[in-house]
This record gives C-alpha cells, structure tokens and sequence, in this order.
C-alpha cells in the first residue's frame, strides 16, 4: 500500500469472507482483517461486502483532506514563507460565509498541528475556500503543493458531485488518483508526519464504489451524527443521569410523534419582507423586463424566500446548464411571488408572509427569480470559476418548480466579486426551459 497506494486487489466477495471468518476461527486470530462474523449477516437483505458503502466525511475529510491540506499549508508557510498562519487565522476570522456554509465557517489551522482543526464539513470548506484564503499570496501556480491541492479539490468536487456520468469513473481511478499519489510522493512530506495512511489507499476503491452504490455523497454518516445533538440537548436539559438512555428514548419517540404527526411535506414557502412590486424600485433595463411581463401591480417582490430546506436570497448563484469547462449561471436579481397567493399567518410580529401554491400564474407558478443570465469559465490553475461580466447580462424569469439543479451556490465578496466556487462538480444539467 505505501510503495503503490493505487493498487487495488480483488474485491471481497461472501464466498471469500466465509472463508476468512472460518480460518479467524480456526486460528483464533484475524484472517485478512477479519476477525469473526457481522452480526448484521443475518439479515435477509445485508451482508458486509456487498452493502457498507464508504463515507467520504470521516474517509475523506476527517482523514485524506485534514492530513494533506494542513501539510500543503505547513509547506507553503515554513518551506516557501508564501504567508505566515497569523495572516491565514486572521483571514479566516474576517471571511464572511454565506448561506448554508456560514455554520461551518473553517477552524484556525494549528502551527505545529498534523491535521486541520475542524470538524468534517469544516474542513471540506477549507478546501473549498483555500484560494480566498491565501491565494494572493501564492508566487508560484505550478508549485506542486499547489498543485496537489488543486488535485485533491477536483477530486473532492467529482465525490461530492449529487450526479456524475460514467467517463467520470477512468478519469478518476486513471489519471486523477494515480497523478495525486505521485505528485504527493515528489513533494517529500515528512513520513513521520504526514506517512501515506491506509485512508489514503481507501479512494483508490471510490471509483468502482461510485459504480456500485452511485453518488458517494448520499452514502456519508454524518446524518446519523445529527441526531446526536437531539440527545445531547435532552440530558444538558434535564440534567437526568441515573437511566439516561430511558429519558432520551422517551423523549425522541414523544418528538417523533410530535414531527409524524404534522403536515410533513407541506406545499407551502415562506417569504420575508415583502411588498408589491413597483417600478420606482428597480432601474435601467430590468424594470422594462418586468414592464414586458406585467409584474406591477400583481405581484409582490420579497428579500428572501424559502422553500422547503432550501432558501434563497437576492443575488443568490443558481446552475442551469453544464458543457466542459463553462457552466450557465443565473443571478437571482427579484423574487417574485403572485399577489393572490399571499396570506399574512395569524397575529404576524413581522412581515412575514405565506405564499401558496395555487395554479399557474404569470411565467408558470405562484413563485418566480427573475434573474440575470451569465456564464462562468473554468480557471484550473485556481481551482475556481470566474464569471463574466464583461458583456451585458440577459434578463430570464425561472420557476422553482422547474429548476434542475435548486442549491444556490457561492459567491466570494469584496477582492473576488467574479469568483465562484462550487460544492462540488457542475451537476449533469444539459438543457434548460427559457
């Protein structure tokens, strides 16, 4: 595994497994990092070796990406003198987070440490962000430290992906991995240190993984990590440790009944801050747009909207379509919402507004983004796509109903206005609905 962490053997099969559980009996020791039988064999549907998919939160981030980036960062401080880590520490404290990410915003990166600081989704917005970060400061692109965090993020970008085609799958078992693996040898990271793990070894299996169960991001654990504050939360409450495991049962199944009890999937978003569209709050080009779709006077604009988990916001980033190294993007510039449709909850403290879905009005729904069309290109040597502002945008008007791809992605503020960074690779979006 050390001389070659590429290499991969065949995979385990039942037939094999069985065979090492009996021989771990007979010898009463491990046979090929088995010790005995799973427990869970003995249900109908599982066995080990067909259904443990990996989880690229502990695998990958708590492990490849935390050893290797705080290395990149020790390289790029001690051997180049690039920065220094009070100058990364106190960018990262000034950085402004965005959206979902603002609660995951990236942990110091420690001086002497052999790993990032943070936890999982921490650190994969370490990687994320990096340039942002400190990348004013990098002299030299072809540096191959550089390079292998440019190789590490594409390759996190292509597991995280929500979708991917299958020349994906070559490209990363092929090229990606093995040049990731040779550029980190060529580096010279102290073995002692930063030693090639057997969680190094484990990515050269993602690819035949990514075949088998499909996108690895759904697979992850951290979900079931979630729950873990529901208990936390009841036993700092009650302050009950004499049979803590009857009161958190207790309660997580009263919570249960309480959640399945409510409307579930309900159909409605909310919608702050809104008032009925006029043109005296819009200039230029945009308020004859919406003069051409007879939005005044009908419906009402809002500062923020959320539908389901999802929420969005003006200037908002939403993907329409993907093709190689440009991606189309929309800039979210008015919410809209149909008048008829709105209805103000109960003693409202605020303004803050139901919106229903009842039937199709202008454009195809009680809820539109009248957006500015851009498209963004692929800069490899930061890792980044940059927009361009350069000609003039066009004005569209996109239903959440029919969008493809729903996450708002984000955008850099102040120096990188024209950056984009994304969560993971473009998602297979071919076509779109004008």
């Amino acid at each position: 595994m050390k001389s070659d962490p590429s290499a991969t053997g065949p995979q385990r099969t039942v037939e094999s497994y069985n065979r090492c559980v009996l021989r771990a009996r007979l010898t009463e020791s491990a046979s090929k990092g088995v010790k005995e039988n799973s427990d869970l064999n003995c249900l109908t549907l599982f066995h080990a070796t067909s259904h443990l998919p990996p989880c690229i939160g502990h695998d990958l981030f708590e492990g490849v990406v935390s050893w290797d980036l705080a290395a990149v960062i020790e390289y790029m401080v001690k051997k180049k003198k690039w920065f220094s880590y009070k100058l990364l520490s106190n960018r990262i404290k000034k950085f402004k987070c965005l959206g979902t990410d603002s609660t995951n915003k990236p942990a110091y990166v420690q001086k002497e440490g052999k790993k990032l600081g943070g936890h999982a989704v921490q650190n994969w917005m370490m990687l994320r962000l990096l340039y942002f970060f400190s990348g004013d400061k990098i002299e030299d692109l072809e540096d191959p430290a550089w390079r292998l965090y440019l190789k590490l993020k594409e390759m996190c970008e292509i597991f995280c992906a929500p979708s991917f085609i299958k020349e994906d799958v070559p490209y990363l078992k092929d090229v990606l991995i093995p040049e990731y693996y040779e550029i980190r040898s060529s580096i010279g990271f102290s073995k002692e240190k930063s030693p090639i793990r057997p969680k190094h070894h484990y990515m050269s299996h993602y690819p035949e993984l990514m075949l088998k169960y499909g996108p690895l991001i759904y697979l992850w654990t951290l979900p079931f990590e979630q729950k873990h504050g529901f208990f936390k939360e009841v036993l700092r409450k009650t302050g009950n440790f004499i049979n803590p495991e009857y009161s958190c049962a207790v309660r997580y199944q009263m919570n249960f009944c309480l959640t399945t009890s409510l409307e579930m999937f309900s159909e409605e978003f909310l919608e702050k801050n809104s008032k009925l569209l006029s043109a005296t709050s819009f200039t230029g080009d945009l308020v004859v747009f919406l003069s051409r779709l007879n939005f005044f006077g009908v419906w009402s604009e809002c500062e923020q909207v959320s539908v389901g988990a999802v929420s969005y916001k003006k200037n908002d980033i939403l993907m329409l379509a993907s093709r190689e190294n440009v991606i189309t993007i929309v800039i979210i510039k008015v919410i809209a919402v149909k008048e008829d449709s709105l209805k103000v909850p109960p003693q409202s403290t605020h303004w803050e507004v139901m919106a229903f879905r009842l039937g199709n009005g202008h454009c195809g729904g009680a809820i539109n983004f009248v957006t500015e069309e851009r498209k963004a290109t692929y800069d490899r040597d930061v890792g980044l796509y940059e927009i361009n502002f350069s000609s003039l945008g066009t004005f569209t008007v996109q239903s959440v109903s029919e969008l493809q791809y729903q996450i708002p992605e984000l955008t850099c503020l102040k120096n990188f206005t024209n950056s984009l960074v994304l969560h993971s690779s473009p998602p297979i979006i071919s076509s779109y609905t004008r």
